[in-house]
């Protein structure tokens, strides 16, 4: 084959390897890669996570019901006149302090019991 320039006959031949996916006149969109089996493409092409099972809320969290008021009644005992939210979060500001169940119960209601 006659090539016109050396860029020519390259653009040819690696057209031909990767079977015309770099040719400029192929518009398809950049090609999805396979993923992990925990992720997957949207509606709009991003990589977001699988829902497993039954599809949930982001407010459908639960808590074991032998552990419902475990951290309030803690707080009642060991602080007395304060309340849950503002015990959580002295308990943030020093974690040393407390036990590490009491530092995870106080964490735990601050991310889903107190609205900032």
């Amino acid at each position: 084959m006659g090539y016109k320039s050396a860029a020519q006959r390259k653009a040819v031949h690696a057209n031909k390897a990767d079977g015309g996916k770099g040719h400029p006149d192929n518009k398809k969109g950049p090609s999805k890669k396979k993923l992990p089996p925990f992720l997957e493409y949207n509606d709009k092409g991003k990589v977001v996570k699988k829902a497993s099972g039954p599809s949930k809320k982001k407010n459908d969290i639960s808590i074991d019901p032998k552990n419902e008021g475990k951290f309030t009644s803690w707080v009642k005992k060991n602080m007395p006149g304060k309340s849950t939210c503002s015990a959580a979060s002295a308990v943030m500001k020093s974690k040393k302090k407390y036990s590490s169940s009491v530092v995870k119960m106080a964490n735990y209601a601050n991310n889903f019991g107190c609205k900032k």
